[in-house]
């Protein structure tokens, strides 16, 4: 059974999913750009046959939805009703969200639609703004910097986590005075990324004159900034740095390696 109206066109099917608690179904859509075509019949009657009695009207099988021009967070029940925007952001794109673990909200990222149009151009992944959505609609920004790592949520739900370039960011999920932290890696990626081409000489000689490869002087080219993190365990943050570059006809992926931050737990001052 088709869920989405006709006036609108689900984007991004990789980001179709279900609540944890399967109460829920998302989805990203925006304002169908042309009309549904009208089914051709499958015969046409000849010009001397009864003209045929038209059908009564059958009323709409889906009930108004807003629809929008740029791409919006959709939220439905798990029987596919009550369809409603969870975002009614006009002008922004909305191209990824996660659940957290519990259910009680989603991390998604969305961009201006020029931001979109400027990374497409230079052959590069979205980026966009991280920020907190919750079941009934509320919204709070996250972080006003752009991101192309994809958020994760924290084992517990308590926190989300992204990337900028070298960098780690956490956030806190709840509470009345959020918290935040950066954590800068750059010195400890370019090191890992010199004892990596030491013990991978003959593979770095056949990259010296790759396109792919640093410019900045001392600056290996196996350095790159974090492109994916994966957080399954409290004290265990994994990263993936790599080059990355969506061309026309293909996606450039190199020096793809994972890496492993270690956390410890946060001292409170209890009054």
């Amino acid at each position: 059974r088709n869920l989405i109206p006709p006036d609108i066109a689900c984007v991004f099917p990789e980001t179709v999913t279900w609540s944890p608690d399967g109460n829920y179904i998302n989805f990203i859509a925006r304002k169908r750009v042309t009309p549904s075509p009208t089914p051709t019949p499958e015969f046409e009657p000849e010009a001397s046959a009864t003209p045929a009695v038209p059908a009564p009207s059958v009323g709409p099988i889906f009930a108004p939805v807003a629809s929008f021009s740029t791409e919006q967070i959709y939220i439905c029940n798990r029987d596919g009703y009550d369809l409603k925007p969870l975002t009614a952001r006009e002008g922004l794109i909305f191209f990824y969200f996660v659940w957290a673990p519990d259910g009680h909200a989603l991390a998604a990222l969305a961009c201006k639609e020029d931001e979109w149009n400027a990374r497409e151009q230079q052959y590069k992944l979205p980026a966009g703004r991280p920020r907190l959505l919750t079941p009934d609609g509320s919204e709070r920004l996250l972080d006003d910097a752009l991101t192309d790592a994809l958020p994760v949520w924290s084992p517990d739900a308590s926190k989300v986590a992204t990337a900028f370039d070298a960098d780690i960011a956490i956030y806190d999920a709840g509470g009345k005075t959020p918290t935040q932290a950066r954590i800068p890696l750059r010195d400890q990626l370019i090191q890992a990324s010199i004892a990596f081409e030491q013990k991978t000489t003959t593979a770095r000689k056949a990259n010296a004159n790759s396109t792919t490869a640093s410019t900045t002087p001392g600056v290996p080219p196996s350095f790159n900034p974090i492109v994916r993190l994966d957080w399954r365990k409290p004290e265990a943050l994994y990263f993936q740095t790599a080059f990355v570059r969506v061309m026309p006809s293909e996606t450039i992926n190199t020096f793809q390696r994972w890496h492993q931050l270690t956390l410890s737990a946060q001292a409170a001052i209890l009054k």
